[in-house]
């Protein structure tokens, strides 16, 4: 994506004479621009290689997800229970104080 940035930058001020880009005082070719890129793509592939691919993070994704639905199912049943048995309490409360 880098590079895609850098080479429409070149194309929108390229020089019509020179084929050049421009930048003050430095100018770059076209083998500059080609070389910028290996060493872009080499960069990023490297500090990418650790990544998952897209479908290995849905997959995981998914599956905390489902763990988390469980997680609150399983809250909701607690909750139920729990004010249930509050209920019962507070009705033997009053009859044996």
């Amino acid at each position: 994506m880098i590079f895609i940035l850098i080479r429409e930058m070149y194309f929108k001020t390229i020089d019509a004479n020179s084929q050049r880009w421009f930048n003050e005082k430095n100018m770059l070719t076209q083998n500059d621009l080609d070389k910028i890129e290996v060493i872009v793509e080499e960069k990023v592939d490297e500090k990418t290689k650790n990544l998952p691919t897209k479908d290995e993070f849905y997959k995981q994704t998914l599956k905390v997800l489902k763990k988390l639905d469980n997680l609150e199912e399983s809250m909701d049943i607690v909750s139920s229970r729990q004010s249930e048995h509050s209920d019962q309490i507070e009705a033997l409360e009053k009859i044996h104080p």
